[in-house]
């Protein structure tokens, strides 16, 4: 197995704020954590780095992200090369060769294959995963990272595919374990349902991510975040294109499987935490156990909605924070292929919002409705869409 890393003398070297002694006392606390695995003091400088030097902060980040990334094998265990292959062919996600002015690495996000059928939310993400492991491990700290999404071919039929409880899990993962400096999110090629994608995000957001977000209707506006000339030559820039940096990022994710591997086998050994081992239940509340949450449940009554009547599915188990407060909350989605408007929408809320406040206690006060009026093209059911079995 051969495994290259950046070497710490250099980041010791291009970081003045970055304290031997600092990185000493991480190492002698992570010798006395019984539970976490050994590792490379690279491992130390790049927690304490991102946690801006913070001592105490990176002890919780380094439990954190061992932590998750041993109860999620599904988000982050090492793909085989066949289905990493096929990722690549969905998404491409690259790290630009030249940094902002502030010194932030820039990492440019975009659909390759535009058809929702093929696309895997948490084999994205494992994707996305794999490409900031190698990048840290590569290339080492920076100031900071910017994310740029480029939404062009994003469609309704891929909101659909989102994975909730994948999305939860993984932005608890980016906020409060991922050893980067987040700074800024853009959004260009912005799809006309953005908003319902970032209600769906809100509740497992903090405020200072949220804040980060810039959504951008003209190049011009995101020229003054990242200069043009560091933007690929696809976007005006000097760069080399999307294409040419995809086919650099391939090599290297491929050539680099080994890495990825020893990355899987840094585990928490829950048996011996200190204290109580962690579940995913402890953490995500995912489990359906703890405060009496349930996992899945249908309500009882039927309600009419959209010209239907059906009885709503609720998940529960997940943790949301409203108004500064855990206490009972909702966020329910309502699509349907026309019978959604103005005064529609309002019947409709009504209806949910009883039976929601009457099964479940949430008050109307504490849940958002989506509506999504969705094309009979974006549709699928039965191996085709209701665009072909309406025929409109």
């Amino acid at each position: 197995m051969s495994i290259q890393m950046v070497d710490v003398e250099t980041e010791y070297a291009k970081d003045k704020n970055l304290k031997r002694e600092d990185v000493k006392i991480l190492s002698k606390w992570m010798a006395k954590q019984p539970h976490l695995p050994k590792v490379p003091e690279l491992h130390l400088v790049l927690f304490l780095q991102s946690c801006y030097y913070r001592i105490e902060p990176a002890k919780i980040a380094i439990d954190n992200f061992f932590t998750m990334r041993t109860l999620c094998p599904d988000l982050f265990g090492t793909p085989s090369v066949e289905s990493l292959k096929e990722e690549l062919s969905v998404g491409s996600i690259n790290l630009l060769p030249k940094t902002t002015p502030e010194g932030y690495a820039v990492i440019c996000m975009k659909l390759l294959d535009p058809a929702p059928e093929h696309y895997r939310h948490v084999n994205q993400i494992n994707l996305l995963d794999l490409i900031t492991m190698w990048n840290l491990h590569q290339k080492g700290t920076s100031n900071g990272v910017l994310a740029l999404f480029d939404m062009k071919g994003i469609s309704f039929g891929h909101l659909t595919r989102v994975n909730l409880v994948a999305m939860k899990k993984h932005l608890f993962y980016v906020q409060e374990a991922t050893p980067v400096r987040i700074k800024e999110l853009h959004c260009i090629n912005v799809a006309p349902f953005t908003d319902k994608l970032v209600k769906m995000a809100k509740p497992f957001l903090k405020k200072e991510l949220l804040d980060m977000l810039n959504f951008h209707e003209s190049m011009e506006t995101l020229y003054k975040y990242v200069p043009k000339e560091i933007m690929p030559k696809d976007y005006g820039g000097e760069n080399p294109s999307l294409a040419t940096l995809h086919e650099e990022n391939t090599k290297n994710l491929l050539e680099n499987m080994d890495l990825f591997k020893w990355i899987d086998t840094l585990k928490v050994d829950e048996n011996k935490r200190p204290g109580k081992p962690k579940t995913t239940g402890d953490i995500f509340g995912l489990d359906g156990q703890d405060s009496g949450r349930f996992a899945t449940k249908t309500l009882p009554n039927p309600i009419e909605i959209a010209g239907k009547t059906d009885k709503p599915t609720v998940i529960g188990g997940v943790n949301m924070s409203w108004g500064g407060t855990t206490e009972p909350a909702a966020q329910a989605t309502l699509m349907s292929i026309g019978a959604l408007g103005v005064d529609q929408n309002k019947k409709h809320s009504k209806a949910l919002a009883e039976v929601v406040s009457k099964e479940l206690g949430v008050p109307n006060s504490r849940m958002y409705i989506h509506f999504m009026n969705a094309p009979s093209s974006d549709v699928g059911y039965s191996g085709t869409t209701f665009q072909e079995i309406l025929g409109s």
